[in-house]
């Protein structure tokens, strides 16, 4: 073991270096991608291509009719929507045997194991980016409903102002703000979903910033009775927040945060659906270890190849909200 000689004013000492018997933990937020997706199509893509095609029936119209009039036909056009393979994502380093020998901790395993979890973590971030752009235009923005257009869910330039309680909502006279209590914007969220055509036969999700969770769990809503069972808000997981009106509600940090300028605060965006909506497919996970032919050591890589794909966009949607 080393050994360090310090001193001052003729003294000696002598300190041993001390090593912890593990490696310092890194906290991660759990990734939600496969809790709010499903895995229809895994698998499939192997041994035959990166493209899926999916028929699409046709779209067949009624019409009144009196007796004796002549039938008019339709010529029904079938279509199909093709989804292609197109994500890719890696890491890839390298340990020398030098360094796997004389290291009394492992540095293999632990290396190639925090690399997955960073993975995970990445393609969950990657994941709440790019989906919230893909939702059907009635379930997002200040005019949602598909068939009422009243629901006010928030926009990028206009969004919806979420406050703690009435008095605060009401204590805010801002002009032009469009402003809600936290769980009647969990619930107009849910119910916008729900206009759109078969949108009472969804189990809906909504996912929130964790900022939004707060106000949610500081509402009046931390009434366990008003949840519909026997635990409060104040005590569940801040990531599973229970249900509301019949839709799970999950908190998380990987959503993506508009970042104010000028007028504009800080805007948070929240993703609602059905898993029905979104297809995940991890398609490919290839894991290897080479050996270096020029020094001693190995490389390790790990290469994963998915997508998702937005099977039906009437059952996704995203607001926008900023903290009132």
């Amino acid at each position: 073991m080393p050994y360090h000689a310090v001193g001052g004013a003729g003294k000696l000492y002598t300190s041993k270096i001390m090593w912890a018997p593990a490696y310092k933990q890194r906290f991660r937020d759990q990734a939600l991608i496969t809790r709010l997706t499903n895995s229809d199509w895994k698998g499939q893509f192997k041994g035959t291509g990166t493209e899926y095609k999916v028929p699409c029936l046709p779209i067949i119209s009624t019409r009144k009719r009196r007796k004796g009039e002549t039938v008019k036909y339709q010529t029904p056009q079938n279509w199909e929507e093709t989804f292609v393979l197109n994500r890719e994502r890696d890491f890839a380093f390298k340990v020398t045997d030098e360094d796997r020998i004389f290291s009394y901790l492992g540095v293999d395993e632990p290396f190639v194991a925090e690399g997955l979890r960073q993975m995970s973590e990445d393609v969950d971030c990657e994941f709440f980016a790019d989906i919230y752009t893909k939702c059907h235009v009635r379930n997002q923005g200040n005019t949602a409903g598909y068939r009422s257009g009243g629901y006010r869910l928030g926009d990028a330039l206009d969004p919806l102002y979420v406050y703690e309680g009435r008095e605060d909502l009401v204590a805010d006279s801002t002009a032009g703000r469009k402003k809600s209590l936290p769980a009647k914007a969990v619930v107009n969220m849910m119910s916008a979903l729900r206009e759109q055509p078969g949108g009472m036969d969804t189990k809906p999700y909504v996912v929130i910033p964790m900022i939004f969770g707060d106000r949610l769990q500081n509402s009046p809503l931390a009434r366990a009775d008003w949840m519909g069972d026997q635990t409060s808000v104040m005590r569940k997981s801040i990531q599973y927040l229970g249900e509301i009106g019949g839709g799970t509600i999950w908190t998380c940090n990987h959503l993506p945060i508009l970042r104010g300028g000028g007028s504009l605060p800080d805007r948070y965006v929240c993703l609602f659906g059905d898993q029905s909506a979104v297809t995940f497919a991890d398609e490919v996970r290839i894991g290897e270890t080479l050996r270096d032919k020029d020094e001693y050591g190995n490389f390790h890589r790990n290469l994963m190849i998915y997508d998702w794909f937005v099977r039906y966009p009437e059952r996704l949607g995203c607001a926008v909200v900023a903290m009132g």
